[in-house]
Parts: structure tokens; C-alpha cells; sequence
């Protein structure tokens, strides 16, 4: 009854505590055994007189005043829990999110790497093209060299 009671008011944090025991499945206003002879207090003019939480008792022999307070315990373990429950998810998101970060931070400089590695083969190859195109120059030079002092060698021999 006293979990039925606590889900009620978890539920619906607007019940009153009477309330909520009362959904769990409490009944209250029941006299105690020992005095089942006597009817309730009356004032001097006979009206009844108002019974404070101690002097109401569920069907068991509690108090409304205890029931009360037991409900209002397990409220506030179950909030203590939940709160601990949160911040321990809080901090595995905080986590993940910190994960995740650097994970992408390293993606982007692998692909940082990798485009700095493609600009640096691109570099390569147009300085070999470079290369091959200066040897060809100089190639047709000493080509051009050789083919004159081969015509002035054969003048010459003229």
C-alpha cells in the first residue's frame, strides 16, 4: 500500500499526503482497539472535538501522522535517487559529447593530414614534371651544342 502510496504522490506531486495514502489503499479513522467503547471526544456544548494526526489510525494501528511520514521519507529517497540516477547520466552524456568531440577532431585531422599529403604529392609531381621538363631543356641544349660543334667541326674539316 505504502508504494502505491508513493507512486501516487510521484505522479501527481499536487495530492496531499492524506491524499496519496489514501490511493495507496489506507483507510483512516478507525479507533483503536483498546478504545472501541468510547466515542469520539465531544467539546462542552457536544460537538465533536478535532483529533490531531496522532490521535487517527489506519486500519492497522498507525497513526495518520506516521503513515505521513514514512510517505514523505521514501519521497525523498526516491528524489535523492533520481537526482543521483541524472547526474550520473549527465556526466555519461558529458562523456559521450566529449568523446564524440574528439573522435571528429581527429577525423578532421586525419582528413586535414591527408589533404596536406595529396597537396604535398600534387607538389612532387609538378616538381618532378618540373625536373623532366628542365632535363629536357637542357637535354635539347646540349643537343643543340653537340649538332654546332659538330657543323663547326665539320666546317672544319672543310
Amino acid at each position: 500500500r505504502m508504494d502505491r502510496a508513493v507512486q501516487a504522490k510521484w505522479d501527481d506531486p499536487f495530492l496531499t499526503t492524506e491524499e496519496a495514502l489514501l490511493a495507496g489503499g489506507y483507510e483512516f479513522d478507525i479507533p483503536l482497539p483498546s478504545s472501541t467503547s468510547s466515542p469520539p471526544p465531544k467539546d462542552a456544548e457536544g460537538r465533536s472535538v478535532k483529533r490531531t494526526q496522532k490521535e487517527i489510525y489506519d486500519q492497522d494501528g498507525v497513526s495518520i501522522a506516521q503513515r505521513k511520514n514514512n510517505l514523505l521519507r521514501r519521497l525523498r529517497r526516491m528524489k535523492a535517487r533520481t537526482a543521483q540516477l541524472q547526474e550520473v547520466q549527465e556526466e555519461e552524456e558529458r562523456q559521450r559529447q566529449q568523446q564524440q568531440q574528439q573522435e571528429q577532431q581527429q577525423l578532421q585531422l586525419q582528413q586535414e593530414g591527408g589533404e596536406e599529403e595529396e597537396e604535398g604529392q600534387e607538389q612532387f609531381q609538378v616538381a618532378e614534371e618540373e625536373e623532366e621538363e628542365e632535363k629536357n631543356v637542357v637535354a635539347e641544349g646540349e643537343e643543340e651544342e653537340q649538332s654546332e660543334e659538330e657543323e663547326e667541326e665539320e666546317e672544319e674539316e672543310e
